[in-house]
């Protein structure tokens, strides 16, 4: 019912909080996309070694005043990447 009443509505989110989590990656690339590559697509730069156990210790977000879960999407993910690129990726080990 709840979701029926506001399906048009885009969600107000006030206050959210995620606390810490540890999360432990295992992925074997299948192809590597050598144009894509080439043209300077990041995700392809992934695929040039396999993530076999590599942890990633995600911090706690706090984001406060978003309109819509894309805000949210965004804001929990540009906290991530900036706490992996200043803090992780010196440290992974593969």
């Amino acid at each position: 019912m709840f979701l029926f009443l506001f399906a048009g509505a885009t969600p107000f989110l006030q206050k959210v909080e995620i606390q810490a989590f540890s999360i432990v990656i295992d992925y074997q690339p299948r192809r590597l996309d050598a144009a894509a590559l080439r043209s300077g697509s990041f995700v392809e730069v992934l695929n040039l070694v396999p993530w076999g156990g590599v942890q990633l210790d995600l911090p706690r977000v706090k984001a406060s005043g978003l309109q819509g879960w894309a805000a949210l999407g965004n804001a929990v993910g540009n906290a991530y990447l900036q706490d992996i690129a200043s803090t992780q990726v010196c440290v992974l080990h593969f």
